[in-house]
């Protein structure tokens, strides 16, 4: 799994890079919300707006899994309801 991050720096330029590469070892989707909260973890993320996946039925429950988690300890905007 390969994450990206996007971002509008103070100078108004948008910025991306690649965060991590993620061998996973499960198509399961509490196991990948582990695996995108463990990067979020390690890079210190504490603010997400948004989160894009494509149509795969586990990213319901990756996403699922990811809006509990993040409502604890990342600032979650519009409390979570732009997440489907």
């Amino acid at each position: 799994m390969c994450l990206t991050i996007h971002w509008i720096a103070s100078d108004w330029r948008l910025n991306k890079r690649i965060l991590n590469f993620v061998p996973i070892s499960s198509h399961r989707g509490e196991d990948l919300g582990r695996m995108v909260e463990g990067c979020l973890q390690e890079w210190e993320i504490e603010k997400v707006l948004t989160i894009i996946v494509d149509n795969a039925n586990s990213n319901d429950m990756m996403v699922s899994y990811l809006r509990k988690k993040l409502a604890i300890g990342v600032v979650l905007y519009f409390k979570g309801n732009t997440f489907i």
